[in-house]
């Protein structure tokens, strides 16, 4: 298998997070589970994403420059193109939880961030076959 066969079967996440420095750490987690990663700093750059790729998973900070993160889940899960991909939220904001699971969270991550709990969400959403006890 080529590399580029590789990196088309690794899952591709993209990382929906203002703070460059969550950003990064999340990316650096994600790419050392095997995922493939693509940073979004805001709702203008998810969208621009989604035309250019598919996406396997997003996570989703509340807290965006150009949009309420809850309103920006409500418009993922209503277009076709994204309807179904699993949305992790991950955000400071804990009073916002049983809502955004409610509306379709596939998961909710406090920060700050813990590597373990992330990484074990994460592959449960993309592989829910997978034996994480």
């Amino acid at each position: 298998m080529s590399q580029s066969d590789a990196q088309r079967e690794r899952p591709r996440i993209f990382v929906v997070e203002d703070d460059r420095a969550i950003a990064e750490l999340l990316r650096f987690y994600l790419e050392e589970a095997g995922h493939g990663v693509r940073l979004c700093g805001d709702r203008a750059e998810l969208w621009q994403a989604l035309e250019k790729g598919d996406v396997d998973l997003i996570t989703l900070d509340l807290v965006l420059p150009d949009a309420d993160g809850v309103e920006l889940l409500e418009e993922l899960r209503k277009h076709e193109k994204t309807r179904a991909v699993p949305i992790v939220v991950i955000s400071v904001r804990e009073s916002e939880r049983s809502r955004v699971l409610a509306m379709g969270a596939s998961a909710f991550i406090g920060k700050p961030l813990d590597e373990v709990t992330l990484k074990k969400e994460i592959s449960a959403l993309l592989d829910p076959r997978k034996d994480l006890s």
